[in-house]
């Protein structure tokens, strides 16, 4: 497999990747501006230890008269302050099951996406550059 090849292959797998992620951040930025303000019940909270893995809490909710869990990541920093039992207001959109905090900003995820789809531009164009002789002798 040449180096063309390897680039084409990574511009393609990049570029599906920033495209299925946007689809989903987009979703998130709408709760964001304009989800319904929940109030949710921590069921549980992980012990977290260290802040570089991402673990989930379980909350509860009412839908439509109807008790309902789910989970959310929540980062290591987080797990001090939330304790079982408390209630939280989240900003959510239960028909796609999106929950975020009520001060949450995924702006800086779009930021990511944007650099994903930069990363498979110049795939691309790494991959359909003509290569210049190197080898060449003057004289």
């Amino acid at each position: 497999m040449t180096n063309k090849t390897i680039y084409i292959i990574g511009g393609i797998v990049f570029g599906f990747l920033a495209l299925i992620s946007l689809r989903f951040k987009i979703d998130s930025y709408n709760v964001q501006q304009h989800g319904e303000l929940i109030s949710v019940k921590v069921l549980y909270v992980p012990n977290c230890i260290g802040t570089k893995m991402k673990y989930n809490f379980r909350f509860q909710y009412i839908e439509n008269g109807v008790i309902k869990e789910y989970s959310k990541r929540i980062g290591g920093g987080l797990c001090d302050q939330l304790l079982v039992g408390q209630e939280l207001k989240l900003k959510a959109n239960l028909e796609k099951m999106i929950f975020l905090y009520e001060n949450e900003d995924v702006r800086s995820e779009f930021i990511a996406m944007g650099l994903l789809g930069l990363a498979s531009t110049l795939c691309f164009i790494f991959g359909f550059k003509k290569t210049t002789a190197h080898n060449r002798v003057d004289g």
